[in-house]
């Protein structure tokens, strides 16, 4: 195996183990607001957004997952791109 094919495979594992676990820490906090109806929410959003407001710094969620997708595409493509033969 070349090193794209390494990297393709390194990215696409990292990527899907970040949205994985970031999904998994959004679905925990969702289902805490949800319970928890005396939760402080800054700024008086509901819904879905409530979730990445309620605890301070709570855009790593919304970076991470973005990074992780992103991460997730660039080893795919890397895995299914053809090395041009000369």
């Amino acid at each position: 195996m070349n090193i794209r094919k390494i990297s393709g495979i390194l990215l696409s594992v990292v990527g899907t183990l970040i949205v994985v676990l970031m999904l998994a820490l959004l679905i925990r906090t969702y289902n805490t607001v949800n319970q928890n109806s005396s939760t402080a929410i800054i700024g008086g959003a509901d819904g879905p957004t409530a979730v990445f407001l309620i605890f301070q710094g709570g855009y790593w969620l919304i970076i991470a997952m973005i990074a992780g997708i992103a991460m997730l595409i660039t080893g795919i493509v890397l895995l299914l791109k053809k090395k041009n033969k000369k």
